[in-house]
Protein backbone atom coordinates (compact mmCIF):
# COMPACT_ATOMS: atom_id res chain seq x y z
CA UNK A 1 0.00 0.00 0.00
CA UNK A 2 3.02 2.01 1.26
CA UNK A 3 4.96 1.94 -2.42
CA UNK A 4 1.64 2.35 -4.52
CA UNK A 5 0.82 5.65 -2.19
CA UNK A 6 5.10 6.44 -3.51
CA UNK A 7 4.53 5.66 -6.71
CA UNK A 8 1.39 8.61 -7.07
CA UNK A 9 3.30 11.31 -4.70
CA UNK A 10 4.30 14.09 -6.68
CA UNK A 11 5.59 15.83 -3.45
CA UNK A 12 9.73 14.96 -2.51
CA UNK A 13 8.85 15.38 1.07
CA UNK A 14 5.63 13.19 1.08
CA UNK A 15 8.24 10.65 -1.02
CA UNK A 16 10.76 11.00 1.87
CA UNK A 17 8.46 10.23 4.30
CA UNK A 18 6.88 7.30 2.94
CA UNK A 19 10.48 5.80 1.85
CA UNK A 20 11.89 6.43 5.30
CA UNK A 21 8.51 4.65 6.49
CA UNK A 22 9.05 1.96 4.36
CA UNK A 23 12.56 1.06 5.24
CA UNK A 24 11.66 0.98 8.90
CA UNK A 25 8.77 -1.45 8.42
CA UNK A 26 11.10 -3.67 6.14
CA UNK A 27 13.86 -3.76 9.06
CA UNK A 28 11.19 -4.46 11.66
CA UNK A 29 9.57 -7.40 9.16
CA UNK A 30 13.70 -8.70 9.23
CA UNK A 31 13.95 -9.07 12.61
CA UNK A 32 10.65 -10.83 13.25
CA UNK A 33 11.99 -13.47 10.25
CA UNK A 34 15.29 -13.90 12.19
CA UNK A 35 13.84 -14.07 15.31
CA UNK A 36 10.81 -16.66 14.16
CA UNK A 37 14.02 -18.58 12.51
CA UNK A 38 15.58 -18.80 16.02
CA UNK A 39 12.49 -19.89 17.62
CA UNK A 40 12.44 -22.82 15.01
CA UNK A 41 15.99 -23.84 15.85
CA UNK A 42 15.42 -24.11 19.10
CA UNK A 43 12.57 -26.05 18.39
CA UNK A 44 14.49 -28.60 16.45
CA UNK A 45 17.50 -28.62 19.12
CA UNK A 46 14.79 -29.77 21.75
CA UNK A 47 12.75 -32.30 19.22
CA UNK A 48 16.92 -33.56 18.51
CA UNK A 49 16.88 -33.98 22.27
CA UNK A 50 13.62 -35.65 23.15
CA UNK A 51 14.51 -38.16 21.22
CA UNK A 52 17.45 -39.26 23.17
CA UNK A 53 19.45 -41.05 20.83
CA UNK A 54 23.16 -40.92 20.84
CA UNK A 55 25.44 -41.01 17.77
CA UNK A 56 27.56 -38.59 15.63
CA UNK A 57 24.86 -37.47 13.11
CA UNK A 58 22.55 -36.12 15.90
CA UNK A 59 25.70 -34.75 17.74
CA UNK A 60 26.30 -33.02 14.36
CA UNK A 61 22.98 -31.87 13.89
CA UNK A 62 22.26 -30.31 17.12
CA UNK A 63 25.63 -28.72 16.87
CA UNK A 64 24.94 -26.95 13.48
CA UNK A 65 21.59 -26.03 14.86
CA UNK A 66 23.23 -23.89 17.74
CA UNK A 67 25.91 -22.30 15.55
CA UNK A 68 22.60 -21.45 13.24
CA UNK A 69 21.10 -20.47 16.19
CA UNK A 70 23.95 -18.50 17.79
CA UNK A 71 24.30 -16.94 13.80
CA UNK A 72 21.23 -15.41 13.92
CA UNK A 73 21.92 -14.22 17.76
CA UNK A 74 24.21 -12.26 15.95
CA UNK A 75 22.57 -10.96 13.28
CA UNK A 76 19.60 -9.24 15.86
CA UNK A 77 22.57 -7.35 17.48
CA UNK A 78 23.07 -4.17 15.28
CA UNK A 79 26.65 -3.83 13.19
CA UNK A 80 27.66 -0.93 15.00
CA UNK A 81 26.94 -2.59 18.68
CA UNK A 82 29.19 -5.90 17.78
CA UNK A 83 32.27 -6.13 19.75
CA UNK A 84 35.60 -7.66 18.34
CA UNK A 85 34.62 -10.77 19.61
CA UNK A 86 31.07 -10.72 18.19
CA UNK A 87 32.24 -9.45 15.00
CA UNK A 88 35.09 -12.13 14.81
CA UNK A 89 32.47 -14.68 15.57
CA UNK A 90 29.52 -13.62 13.08
CA UNK A 91 31.77 -13.75 10.38
CA UNK A 92 33.19 -17.28 10.95
CA UNK A 93 29.63 -18.45 11.03
CA UNK A 94 28.70 -16.23 7.99
CA UNK A 95 31.44 -17.99 6.16
CA UNK A 96 30.15 -21.24 7.21
CA UNK A 97 26.61 -21.20 7.20
CA UNK A 98 26.15 -18.77 4.08
CA UNK A 99 23.51 -20.17 1.38
CA UNK A 100 25.87 -20.13 -1.95
CA UNK A 101 23.02 -19.94 -3.86
CA UNK A 102 22.27 -16.55 -2.11
CA UNK A 103 25.94 -15.32 -2.36
CA UNK A 104 27.78 -13.23 -5.10
CA UNK A 105 30.33 -14.38 -7.14
CA UNK A 106 32.59 -10.74 -6.01
CA UNK A 107 32.03 -11.84 -2.34
CA UNK A 108 33.37 -15.39 -2.33
CA UNK A 109 37.03 -15.61 -1.31
CA UNK A 110 38.80 -18.30 -0.30
CA UNK A 111 37.91 -18.41 3.47
CA UNK A 112 34.32 -18.99 2.18
CA UNK A 113 35.28 -21.77 0.26
CA UNK A 114 37.61 -23.31 2.90
CA UNK A 115 35.28 -22.99 5.37
CA UNK A 116 32.41 -24.54 3.15
CA UNK A 117 34.43 -27.57 2.11
CA UNK A 118 35.61 -28.10 5.85
CA UNK A 119 31.75 -28.20 6.72
CA UNK A 120 31.02 -30.33 4.12
CA UNK A 121 33.69 -33.05 5.00
CA UNK A 122 32.25 -32.87 8.41
CA UNK A 123 29.46 -33.65 7.25
CA UNK A 124 30.71 -36.66 5.05
CA UNK A 125 32.80 -37.86 7.86
CA UNK A 126 29.32 -38.23 10.50
CA UNK A 127 27.13 -39.26 7.67
CA UNK A 128 29.05 -42.07 6.15
CA UNK A 129 28.92 -45.29 8.32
Amino acid sequence: MLSKQLKNTKSDITAKKLKKEIGIRKYYVGILIKENKNENYLDQISELKEKGLKNNVQDYLINDLQEKYRLGVLQLIPRNKRDNDNKTEYQKLVNKHVDVSQLSIKKINEEIVAQKNQYLDEWLKVSTP
